[in-house]
């Protein structure tokens, strides 16, 4: 049975604490933008505690930046950030079921700008991963729990460390490459993090394989000279057509494929009637 928690307790701490994993979801503002989900990991160390209505979680580099620019576009609308976002934390192992969900609104800090007050907060191998890149503040306005009884009871092996090999093979300068690269723009188009991170750059957005990827300095052969909405705007247009074209050539096949049935059931009575009817003339001589 769901329950709404007036603050988050030391019950709510602890079970934070225990979780290996747990999930952030963040929407842009306009209608025709997508909605973004990603798995967060270790629950138990990046997620502090702040205060009764206050969490913040450290973030690591990934492929992609969705939450950042999510969070970020309020600071370009509306002069301070404030993106909606909720944290979902969800027992998977041994114990009794549960969810819990925390609604709010964040503001992201770059790994830059984080005071060394909050930063202490956190342990030394996360603080000091190359693939650090910030950590979200959520001002938490509501806390409820429910039952998750379909949830499946997992056993936890090891955390995967391909992050931490992959950039522990990069120099500095090849780190910074691939965070301009993956991190400058949401798929749709939005500024993200490694543009406020590195500001003293120029980055040019490109599209490659349906996302926008940054690339520093100006355009090269190949590129268009169109920004990053708008190229966002195209990848959307193009994946509808290709849907609706995908949508007619099944609609095609369907209707040949229910075409050839009807065919073969009409030349399967003809024939079933004419070899009755060679029968009962063979009878008749």
């Amino acid at each position: 049975m769901g329950k709404v928690l007036e603050e988050i307790t030391q019950r709510e701490i602890d079970f934070i604490a225990k979780q290996r994993v747990f999930f952030v979801a963040t929407a842009p503002h306009a209608a025709d933008t997508r909605v973004n989900v990603s798995p967060k990991a270790p629950a138990g160390a990046s997620v502090v505690v702040l205060g009764p209505h206050k969490v913040a979680y450290l973030d690591l580099t990934g492929s992609g930046s969705e939450t950042a620019a999510h969070v970020l576009q309020d600071d370009e609308d509306q002069g301070e950030q404030g993106g909606r976002i909720t944290l979902l934390f969800c027992n998977l192992e041994e114990g009794p079921p549960k969810l819990m969900r925390l609604h709010g609104t964040a503001t992201l800090l770059t790994k830059e700008e984080v005071p060394k007050d909050l930063l202490s907060k956190f342990p030394p191998y996360l603080t000091q991963n190359p693939g650090f890149r910030g950590i979200f503040v959520v001002a938490v306005n509501r806390i409820s729990t429910s039952c998750g009884y379909t949830m499946p009871v997992m056993t936890f092996h090891k955390y995967r460390k391909t992050l931490d090999e992959y950039m522990d093979r990069l120099t500095e300068k090849e780190q910074q490459e691939y965070m301009l690269k993956k991190n400058s723009y949401s798929i749709d188009g939005l500024e993200s993090i490694s543009l406020k991170r590195f500001a003293n750059k120029q980055v040019t957005p490109y599209a490659e394989n349906g996302y926008i990827f940054g690339r520093e300095g100006g355009a090269v052969a190949g590129d268009t000279v169109d920004d990053a909405a708008t190229l966002a705007r195209k990848i959307r247009a193009q994946s509808s057509k290709s849907l609706e074209n995908s949508n007619g050539n099944h609609m095609a096949v369907a209707a040949a494929a229910i075409a050839g049935c009807i065919f073969g059931m009409f030349v399967g009575a003809w024939v079933a009637s004419n070899h009755k009817l060679h029968f009962l003339t063979q009878g008749e001589l």
